[in-house]
């Protein structure tokens, strides 16, 4: 668990990832925050941050916007990485 966390700063950045990798789909921060029971503020500044590291991406949906991983992104294909899956398992514990 501390691994991931120092690795990525902090228990809402490690729990935002590990749903955007097992539900391959795209949320918006309200409901990312209501399905992984973080409160909205923290998904927001987590998400920020993310897509600083070039890992997520906004997308425009009408007024919306929802948020996906950037498949393309160097940091994506790390986190796609098997080892690094296994320790987001654990952290999941």
């Amino acid at each position: 668990r501390e691994f991931a966390e120092n690795l990525l700063g902090s228990r809402v950045k490690v729990k935002v990832i590990r749903y955007l990798l097992s539900e391959k789909a795209i949320a918006s921060e309200r409901e990312m925050a209501s399905i992984i029971g973080i409160s909205h503020n923290a998904v927001s500044k987590a998400l920020k941050e993310l897509a600083d590291l070039n890992l997520i991406s906004p997308i425009r949906i009408g007024n919306a916007i929802v948020w996906q991983l950037n498949k393309s992104s160097y940091a994506c294909m790390l986190l796609s990485n098997f080892s690094f899956k296994i320790i987001l398992i654990y952290y999941k514990r």
